[in-house]
């Protein structure tokens, strides 16, 4: 009928009419409902944090993104970087994410995580003053 919601898959729509005669005619056609959505997710942003003071790296944490999709079932991975909890060294890591629907199709996200050595030098070992004689 007129209006009708059809779920995902391919369904035949057959409609007769008649007359007061009774003649009829009748028609078909297919209704094809498919899904070209890829699955969605979200990574978080860029995360910047500061080294141990004792050492030159830094636990990071983040929450690991979760992918969706509106009628399929979706299993989500890290594809590469740290996770979270990990000991990350000064510098900058990638961090990326993949998504994949129960029909094979992938959608991916990545954010950086960067280790910062904001910690001040000390020096621990300096000489006492020292005088020097110029014997020219």
């Amino acid at each position: 009928a007129n209006g009708t919601v059809f779920g995902l898959g391919v369904y035949t729509v057959a409609y007769e009419a008649s007359d007061a005669a009774g003649h009829t005619s009748s028609c078909s056609f297919t209704v094809t409902v498919q899904d070209d959505t890829f699955p969605a997710i979200t990574c978080p942003t860029n995360i910047v944090q500061d080294s141990s003071t004792s050492s030159c790296n830094s636990v990071v944490t983040y929450s690991e993104p979760v992918g969706t999709h509106a009628c399929f079932a979706v299993t989500t991975s890290r594809v590469s970087g740290p996770a979270p909890g990990s000991v990350v060294p000064v510098g900058t890591e990638s961090v990326v994410y993949r998504v994949v629907d129960s029909l094979g199709r992938e959608s991916t996200c990545a954010f950086n995580v960067t280790v910062e050595d904001n910690t001040v030098p000390v020096a621990t070992v300096c000489p006492g003053n020292q005088t020097v004689n110029n014997d020219a």
